[in-house]
């Protein structure tokens, strides 16, 4: 699957970063593995404790999937 980040995804991503670098490299990978296996079990984990600790995923729903 591709996914396919658009302007106010990136803006948004960017935003999250300055404020918390450490951050840069956990979403990426959870990006990466989005696209290989959306269904992949450890990510509604990951998203779970993501929304709870940290900033809403409501950022980030402008991510396309195609």
């Amino acid at each position: 699957m591709k996914i396919v980040w658009d302007n106010r995804f990136k803006r948004a991503f960017r935003k999250l970063i300055k404020k918390n670098p450490e951050m840069s490299d956990r979403i990426i990978n959870v990006l990466n593995l989005l696209s290989i296996d959306p269904l992949t079990p450890s990510l509604k984990l990951i998203t779970e404790n993501f929304c709870i600790k940290q900033a809403p995923l409501q950022r980030f729903t402008n991510l396309s999937v195609k």
